[in-house]
């Protein structure tokens, strides 16, 4: 499950019976472990197979969330276990099957041999087959992740691509429909003559991508096929449209990183890449593709860059001459205190690259700030948050369409909720009520500019 607490920090965050997670992923592999690791990477958490921020509790509260789930329990046994608590006192405690928690004990002792060592072929073998990423066994060893990449590829340690039987093996597979499994033998792919192309889904449903993006997705695929093209469709969620087997010609059930992709587009000879219809999982993933010399089809990623990263936006609008409150770029908490300080409370803290308003908060004072930006720091990548001066007062959102010469305003939306509310959780008005003539003329200029 995708639980959504990061958002609600202050929520109940025990887990039973009622639903609280947003959405789910799922993953395949030969083995559990393998799947395991597979699903949690799908997730897009920070931290991977293993929580950092874990080390900081402590035995009790470990122990709590064994006899109390929480969405934290997976990542408490990992850490119990790590510490050298008795497998078999977690199983008692938590009542999972013991076969479980001995699987889990293997992943703990394979980033125990990999801490502070240059992994061996060997080594990297077993970590690969048990599906760590490159990113989890760099951590453990504290090692740079191109260079595991490199050494890995450099002995052959390869993934290979199964497809999946839906009929129990009563008719010939044919389904189109593959997981990547490392060192396993290729059960091959039917090339053809047409061109191909790869959309990427949206993950996991979470609040501010829900299944709209799915939608695009489908309808992307859709058009490809019309088209004469070959579609293959990359996505995790088992509750999708957009993993149904037959609706593109190939369905990869994968994590949406780069390690994952890029044999994915190797495999499908792949001409180019649509990631601007999943969402900003998507986007994020393009953006690290492009980085790999993969052909990004769509918005380029400046104009991705220049929109999603709040400092480069803040500079486009200084450069169009466009009014924007006075705000400044941090990357600790001693210097977001000085520049707020300067800048005078309340202010806005805002994170680049979030999904659906993640750690974006208006905040009153110096100590409210300090906690804010703690997290709002560990969410973004490149470890810079905005914070600029928060302006009450009524909050307005217009959608642009432009082809690059003209621009076309469906409406402008007059959000209900106080200004400073994550556009996706206001509640809004179309078409507005309270602006003049002069105020939509002002918003459709700026809005001009910023398109054209």
């Amino acid at each position: 499950p995708r639980w959504p607490f990061e958002k609600f920090p202050g929520a109940e965050n025990r887990v039973g019976t009622r639903m609280k997670s947003t959405g789910e992923v799922m993953a395949l592999g030969r083995t559990f472990i393998e799947a395991l690791s597979k699903a949690v990477r799908s997730l897009d958490l920070p931290g991977g197979i293993v929580d950092p921020r874990m080390a900081l509790a402590t035995i009790e509260e470990l122990e709590e969330d064994l006899s109390v789930p929480t969405h934290r329990r997976l990542w408490s046994i990992f850490e119990l276990l790590g510490r050298g608590f008795p497998p078999q006192d977690i199983s008692a405690r938590s009542g999972i099957h013991p076969f479980f928690i001995d699987q889990l004990a293997r992943i703990v002792s394979v980033l125990g041999e990999l801490k502070g060592r240059e992994p061996d072929e060997t080594l990297l073998w077993k970590a690969k087959s048990m599906g760590l990423s490159d990113r989890d066994i760099a951590s453990a060893s504290g090692s740079d992740w191109r260079r595991i990449r490199d050494a890995r590829l450099s002995l052959g340690i390869e993934r290979g691509y199964r497809e999946v039987d839906g009929s129990a093996g009563e008719t010939p597979a044919g389904s189109g429909y593959y997981y990547g499994t490392c060192g396993a033998s290729d059960d091959g792919i039917r090339h053809d003559s047409r061109e191909t192309y790869a959309v990427l889904g949206s993950g996991p449903i979470r609040i501010g991508q829900g299944v709209e993006f799915d939608y695009c997705c489908v309808k992307a695929v859709e058009a490809l096929r019309r088209m004469g093209k070959k579609a293959v469709m990359i996505n995790n969620n088992p509750e999708t449209v957009s993993t149904d087997h037959d609706m593109s010609d190939s369905l990869y059930f994968e994590p949406l990183s780069e390690e994952d992709v890029l044999p994915v587009l190797k495999r499908e000879n792949v001409q180019g890449v649509f990631a601007s219809f999943g969402g900003q999982t998507s986007l994020k993933a393009g953006l690290a593709l492009e980085g790999e010399g993969v052909r990004i089809l769509g918005s380029p990623s400046g104009v991705v860059r220049a929109t999603e990263d709040r400092g480069h936006f803040s500079g486009l609008l200084e450069r169009l001459g466009i009014l924007q409150p006075l705000g400044c770029s941090v990357k600790s908490v001693d210097d977001g205190l000085e520049k707020a300080s300067m800048i005078g409370y309340p202010v806005m803290v805002r994170p680049s690259f979030v999904i659906g308003g993640l750690a974006m908060k208006v905040v009153n004072s110096p100590s409210e700030l300090a906690s804010v930006l703690e997290i709002a720091l560990q969410t973004d990548e490149d470890q810079s948050v905005l914070i600029d001066r928060f302006l009450p007062g009524a909050e307005f959102e217009v959608d642009v369409l432009c082809d690059g010469r003209e621009i076309v305003i469906p409406g402008i939306f007059e959000h209900l909720d106080p200004a400073g509310v994550h556009s996706g959780d206001s509640v809004a008005i179309f078409p507005d009520v309270s602006l003049s003539q002069a105020g939509r003329r002002k918003i459709e200029d700026i809005s001009r500019k910023i398109a054209v």
